[in-house]
């Protein structure tokens, strides 16, 4: 929140117009929007025949104490690869697609379940890059991971791994009984059913 409201102040004492302003507007747009904070319930060990990959999360909690209203997320995790050009607003290409190289781990949370609350389905989103040296583990206990609903975010800023992270999980279904769970929360086509937020 303090964040905000410094960028917040920061635009209105200064005057900004046409990319500037586009530029700015989109920053501030990114800090506003409600993510979900959460942390890895247990270590996941890399294995290099699996391709698809299982984890609960919970809300991370503030402090050293667990949060008794802590929610709790299931969530499916595979690898991407940048299977498109990254292109700057003046259209420049400063990464190419490299469709053969993996470069992080892409995390799609499923289904929520809270205290008090009817469970429901999600689809929040996070990822982050492959590490320099090789971990043992995709992810371990306490892993903090900033997770964002697919659909409050705007069309062009979705990130674009998921849907082959979708085709991936739908080739692993008949051999990998958690990619079938993860397809039964949402379409047929992969995507969830309704936005998170409804």
């Amino acid at each position: 929140m303090k964040k905000t409201l410094i960028v917040l102040a920061a635009l209105s004492a200064t005057a900004l117009s046409g990319c500037a302003a586009i530029r700015a507007g989109k920053a501030v747009a990114t800090l506003i929007t409600p993510n979900t904070v959460m942390d890895a319930t247990a270590d996941i060990k890399a294995e290099r025949s699996q391709r698809v990959y299982f984890g609960q999360f919970k809300t991370h909690s503030m402090g050293f104490r667990d949060n008794p209203d802590a929610c709790l997320y299931d969530a499916v995790m595979t690898r991407y690869v940048r299977s498109w050009d990254e292109v700057t607003d003046q259209g420049v290409v400063v990464h190419k697609a490299d469709p053969d190289k993996p470069i992080g781990y892409g995390l799609i949370a499923y289904h929520e379940q809270c205290p008090g609350k009817p469970a429901r389905d999600v689809f929040l989103t996070s990822s982050w890059h492959l590490p320099l040296i090789e971990r043992a583990n995709v992810i371990e206990e306490g892993d903090r991971v900033d997770a964002a609903d697919y659909f409050v975010q705007p069309e062009a800023d979705r990130p674009k791994w998921v849907p082959q992270a979708i085709k991936l999980i739908q080739a692993q279904a008949d051999s990998n009984p958690k990619a079938r769970e993860f397809l039964a929360h949402v379409g047929p086509d992969g995507m969830p059913k309704a936005s998170a937020t409804h």
